[in-house]
């Protein structure tokens, strides 16, 4: 079978036979030169005659029909050069609103809808923007603090529970704020022994009442006139952390809506505030130190250049040691300044 499948397909070229062969279009170098003299020439075969029946390139065009030739816009006269459609950076300003804008020119005309910062703002235009806040205008009443402060950290719905003694209400308070379940946001519930109250609130009121008031006069860290006390100056309550403990105890009052001290001198809380306080007219028997009272009084006496000799000569190691070294060069017009400093040194810096 495979012998007469292979009978029936066609033979190729080189094994055609000579007869069938002669029959098959030969190819251009097959072709004998008679009938290769019929077939079409390429350009380069062309004869000269023939080749001039072409079209030439514009390279080979001579100048007559060159002019006929549509000319690039480098090579157009100025009177055809106009008749072009123009680019977009040629276009006039009217025709160029209607051109649609790059990526790049839409950015540029989005930021010039941008509105300026204070700082870029003509003065003119800044007058009429909203101001930001400044210092002074931050400035607030104690209570607006303390109620915001309030909402924000305490929690009403939890509560500690202090037991206090009416005799002893510093100590029942130290003994609350040292238990290991002491809380600052908890709302304190106030258990007076011996009495049997709820505490919605009374009770609590006058526990820390009673802690203000105590506090000012048996705590051992005020000295002098009630109502302008200053701070006494105890070296072993200030390593036992006495006059700490009695800032937790001012500070826990305050934050549950209770009371603070209203005891301090005017002049001592503008210093503790960074104010300048006028010290002229500081009260001098507020010091219960007699002899630091007269010194003082020395100072504030002295109104001559004698005087002033006889004050560096007696006092002056003294006020050299208070903090004001420059005592000795010191002149009539510098003792103000030296008194004020003498002062604060006595109810703050000691």
């Amino acid at each position: 079978m495979r012998l007469q499948e292979a009978a029936t397909m066609q033979p190729k070229t080189l094994q055609t036979c000579p007869q069938e062969a002669a029959t098959m279009q030969p190819t251009p170098l097959q072709t004998c030169p008679q009938e290769a003299a019929t077939m079409q020439p390429t350009s380069l075969q062309t004869c000269p005659q023939e080749a001039a029946t072409m079209q030439p390139t514009p390279l080979q065009t001579c100048p007559q029909e060159a002019a006929t030739m549509q000319p690039t816009p480098l090579q157009m006269c100025p009177q055809e050069a106009a008749t072009m459609q123009p680019t977009p950076l040629q276009t006039s300003p009217q025709e160029a609103a209607t051109v649609q804008p790059t990526p790049l020119q839409m950015r540029l005309q989005e930021a010039a809808t941008v509105q300026p910062t204070p700082l870029q703002t003509c003065p003119q235009k800044a007058a009429n923007m909203q101001p930001t806040p400044t210092l002074s205008s931050l400035d607030r009443e104690l209570p607006d603090i303390l109620r915001e402060f309030r909402e924000d950290n305490l929690d009403s719905y939890s509560h500690i529970v202090v037991i206090a003694r009416r005799k002893h209400i510093l100590k029942s308070a130290c003994v609350a704020l040292s238990r290991g379940y002491f809380e600052w946001h908890k709302t304190p519930n106030v258990q007076f022994v011996g009495e049997m109250a709820e505490d919605y609130g009374g009770p609590r009121r006058e526990f820390f009442r009673l802690l203000m008031i105590e506090l000012q006069s048996n705590y051992g860290i005020f000295e002098g006139k009630p109502g302008q006390l200053l701070f006494s100056y105890d070296q072993k309550a200030l390593a036992e952390n006495t006059f700490f403990t009695a800032g937790r105890l001012m500070a826990w009052s305050i934050i549950h809506n209770g009371p603070g001290i209203k005891c301090l001198n005017k002049e001592l809380f503008m210093v503790m505030c960074g104010k300048v306080a006028d010290l002229s007219t500081f009260d001098l028997t507020n010091f219960l130190d007699s002899d630091l009272a007269e010194k003082l009084a020395k100072v504030v006496r002295c109104s001559t250049a004698e005087e002033l000799t006889e004050l560096k000569n007696s006092l002056g190691d003294w006020i050299y040691e208070c903090g004001v070294p420059n005592i000795y060069t010191a002149t009539i017009n510098d003792l103000p300044t030296i008194y004020g400093q003498l002062v604060t040194h006595y109810i703050y810096h000691r």
